[in-house]
């Protein structure tokens, strides 16, 4: 394959987004490639729930999903901070739980199959040209397509290179850790199957974690607002008294557990004032695709792939690319606005109601997981 090689559309980020959106640009007849600056085995394991809507997208797209699943989860346990409130809610679906890591491999195999090209190593520079984009890679190479899909995650080198200058900044992040500990049989037989715990660690979901039992293991989820040199204690004294409170069904005492702490942009896609730089789009967490209420981004990474690769393929369809490309705000912004924003109500008077309403309860569920406004 020549270094110099212009493709239709080139995806920097071999993640879920950046591997659906490559799915859907091959599916529309585009050459295509992704840039995967992945170090093999970098990636901790990270499980979310796939929202059903984006299940369907990929059923769609002839993606089968059922080996990278870890199990369903249909109601949902509410907490108080202290442990001695507690309620449990209906989520009106069952929804999958999926390996995130072992997801992106799935949709970048089924990309390859589809046509797509793969191209590994360290992305160094991005330059948006006249009527291409330049990637150059750490080997020496450069790699040029008619349009850039930026999904490099969060932070996002190629939105900060080639994008607008209103990218998404460092303020938007919001720290999130996840760990893993396996149960022992009598604990796995214990379990709350089908069941998500949302521990309620402040009083508008600023701060909150998660507790899933399934798959053998148990997982813990913390988001906080603090900085990244605390958050480990955070977590920490969280899990304890979760623990403390009999919360949980394994026994994280003394653990060590070294939790995977990243930062995500949470509900900031509505926030920046566009997606769109000189043939470039911006696509899942690199965009801030990410629900304000749950920090649930997988159907904002897919969504927004499949949007921006049907605006690729419309835009190299006509004689003013880069005018259709400019439409892709207001595309995302059509489907996936509703599910990203705040709810309607202030969290702080709804949340104590649940303990109390059982519908208010379920609307809080459903909200969460499902991105339902309240």
């Amino acid at each position: 394959m020549s270094d110099q090689a212009i493709y239709d559309v080139v995806v920097f980020g071999a993640g879920v987004s950046g591997t659906a959106a490559a799915i859907r640009a091959c599916s529309r007849n585009l050459r295509t490639a992704i840039v995967d600056q992945r170090r093999s085995g970098a990636d901790a394991r990270r499980v979310e729930w796939l929202h059903p809507e984006a299940a369907q997208l990929l059923k769609a797209a002839g993606v089968s999903i059922d080996e990278v699943s870890v199990g369903m989860i249909d109601r949902l346990r509410l907490v108080d901070q202290g442990g001695a409130r507690q309620t449990t809610a209906a989520i009106g679906k069952k929804v999958r739980l999926v390996d995130c890591s072992e997801l992106a491999s799935t949709l970048l195999e089924h990309a390859r199959r589809g046509g797509a090209e793969l191209r590994q190593g360290e992305v160094v520079g991005v330059e948006a040209q006249e009527r291409t984009v330049a990637l150059r890679l750490g080997d020496g190479s450069t790699l040029l397509g008619k349009v850039l899909l930026a999904a490099d995650g969060y932070p996002s080198l190629a939105a900060r290179r080639a994008a607008s200058d209103r990218t998404i900044g460092a303020a938007h992040g919001v720290l999130c850790c996840q760990a893993h500990q396996r149960l022992e049989r009598a604990q796995a037989a214990s379990a709350r199957n089908g069941e998500l715990s949302l521990f309620l660690e402040s009083a508008d979901l600023t701060s909150f974690g998660l507790g899933l039992a399934a798959g053998g293991s148990e997982l813990l989820s913390f988001v906080s607002p603090c900085d990244v040199s605390a958050m480990q204690a955070a977590f920490d004294l969280a899990v304890q008294r979760w623990g403390n409170a009999g919360l949980l069904v394994g026994d994280w005492a003394g653990a060590g557990t070294q939790p995977e702490i990243r930062s995500l942009p949470r509900g900031a896609a509505l926030d920046a004032e566009t997606h769109v730089g000189k043939n470039t789009l911006v696509i899942g967490d690199a965009g801030g695709y990410v629900s304000a209420v749950s920090l649930e981004g997988l159907y904002g990474a897919i969504r927004s792939a499949f949007v921006g690769a049907d605006a690729c393929a419309d835009a190299l369809a006509s004689s003013h690319p880069q005018d259709v490309l400019m439409e892709f705000d207001a595309r995302w912004r059509g489907e996936l606005v509703e599910y990203l924003r705040p709810p309607n109500s202030d969290m702080r008077f709804l949340l104590p109601l649940v303990f109390s309403n059982k519908r208010m309860a379920e609307r809080v569920a459903q909200a969460f997981i499902l991105g339902v406004n309240i």
